[in-house]
């Protein structure tokens, strides 16, 4: 009777440490969003930008968000991507994260998944900044999804490509606190 009692908590144990929050799933289901209806997140991303247009102090639409726009509209439907496990354990041994200095980095991401699954060959990784208690920051899924396809400051568009590619299958998002902060790290895989 100890014997199983043990097992089975053993099992929610692992259970619990490998499934996803409802934070987390959300994030997958936005970017599935805009993997499945660009056409409705070209809106998301006119109003978004819209409504931040006195805070962010510009006239008319900026260019990167005008690129992202046109890119939505000549963009069709993509798969949605599947949660998958095994990167979602590779997630929980994520190197990159500096609790000292408050910092979340990429690290050696294929290297990482390997050593949870073979079956992968391309891979990809987003991290955004999603919370800050000091600055009152406090951004949705959908919030960070939209700064990830308008991409910013990011010359190379890869958070953009990494969501819109049709090689990546996979995903899985973790979701890290430290300190006044919180991070979405976000792992692309496909074979």
């Amino acid at each position: 009777m100890k014997y199983l009692k043990l097992v089975i908590i053993l099992i929610l144990f692992t259970f619990k440490s490998f499934s996803q929050s409802i934070d987390e799933k959300s994030m997958i289901d936005e970017i599935n969003l805009v993997r499945t209806n660009p056409k409705l997140y070209k809106t998301y991303v006119e109003d978004y930008y819209k409504k931040h247009k006195i805070l962010l102090k510009f006239t008319g639409m900026p260019s990167y968000v005008s690129e992202a726009i046109s890119v939505l509209d000549t963009i069709g439907y993509k798969k949605p991507m599947s949660f998958d496990s095994s990167l979602y354990m590779a997630l929980m041994n994520h190197t990159g994260i500096d609790t000292n200095r408050c910092v979340v980095k990429h690290d050696n991401i294929s290297k990482r998944i390997i050593n949870h699954s073979k079956k992968f060959s391309y891979f990809g990784e987003n991290i955004i900044l999603s919370a800050n208690k000091d600055l009152n920051i406090n951004k949705s899924p959908r919030d960070c999804v939209i700064e990830f396809i308008v991409d910013y400051k990011v010359n190379s568009r890869g958070h953009r490509k990494n969501i819109l590619s049709d090689n990546f299958t996979n995903v899985a998002v973790r979701k890290v606190s430290i300190k006044l902060e919180e991070y979405y790290i976000i792992d692309f895989a496909g074979k």
